[in-house]
């Protein structure tokens, strides 16, 4: 690997295969995670995504057969044809918008609660300070933050972690109509 690494930065996946059952030798089990499937870029210079994405998920099946057993293989990815018609037959779950908001909701409510909790944290005097006058408040946080995330758990993470990170004196509703609108330009204000 460090050989095709050094010299072109890609790896043949035939190459790949050979290495992945080599170290089968020396574990009982072996697991491969590969998140964002979907996202997957080929190397400049070859066919588009389709195809490497394609190749990519044949070669995974082919080493998941070859390990007979040893070999486990996790991969993430959003909804797509194309990787779905290639693991056909591949057990899978599916992680609904609807109930990941479900856990969203959860964790920014164990945030806020946390940080008003905090009793030197400005934002917890402010959250508290803002409850006094409006109970609701952690809830329009959350529902706010859960709504623009849109099934999206790192989304709602960067999100919260903008509101906290920013001027507590300015008015929380103000805060939250100035989050940034989608995850790139939320990773550029962190």
């Amino acid at each position: 690997f460090q050989k095709s690494n050094i010299e072109t930065r890609t790896i043949d996946y035939k190459r790949l295969i050979s290495i992945m059952m080599e170290t089968c030798n020396h574990f009982n089990c072996i697991y491969l995670i590969i998140d964002a499937v979907d996202e997957f870029m080929p190397p400049s210079g070859t066919h588009g995504n389709w195809d490497q994405r394609t190749a990519l998920l044949r070669t995974l099946l082919e080493l998941e057969e070859a390990g007979r057993g040893k070999i486990k293989i996790f991969l993430t990815s959003r909804p797509t044809r194309e990787i779905q018609d290639e693991l056909t037959g591949v057990p899978s779950v599916t992680i609904t918008k609807e109930a990941n908001s479900k856990d969203i909701e959860l964790y920014i409510r164990k945030r806020l609660e946390a940080t008003r909790k905090k009793s030197r944290a400005e934002w917890g005097n402010k959250l508290r300070a803002g409850e006094e006058q409006n109970p609701t408040m952690s809830e329009f946080i959350t529902s706010q933050i859960t709504e623009k995330a849109d099934g999206m758990f790192l989304f709602a993470t960067l999100q919260l972690e903008v509101l906290l990170n920013s001027d507590y004196k300015v008015d929380i509703s103000v805060t939250l109509e100035r989050l940034p609108k989608n995850l790139e330009k939320t990773w550029e204000r962190i």
